[in-house]
């Protein structure tokens, strides 16, 4: 089951997490007890925090690293999945 058709957890559900043992310490800290922040300890949420107040387009410039290959594939997969998103929504163009 994907996280996205899962549903919040409920009181008796049980979640199973499967990872590599480098990550074993940093989950004891989440489930364990206090979760830290990002800035706490950048390990647990990746090394690209956004900030609560960033806006979307203070990342227009974000580079990202790839090929002229990787980028029209890139465009093609996005403009695939929106598409059918635009779609099943019926979304119209004013």
């Amino acid at each position: 089951m994907r996280p996205h058709n899962a549903g919040r957890p409920q009181p008796g559900d049980q979640v199973y997490i499967i990872t590599t043992p480098r990550y074993l310490p940093l989950l004891d800290r989440l489930f364990g007890g206090h979760a830290p922040t990002a800035i706490e300890d950048p390990r647990l949420y990746g090394e690209f925090a956004i900030e609560p107040g960033a806006r979307l387009a203070d990342f227009a410039d974000v580079p990202m690293p790839m090929t002229p290959t990787e980028l029209g594939k890139l465009i093609a997969d996005e403009t695939e999945k929106w598409g059918k998103v635009i779609r099943a929504a019926n979304i119209k163009a004013d």
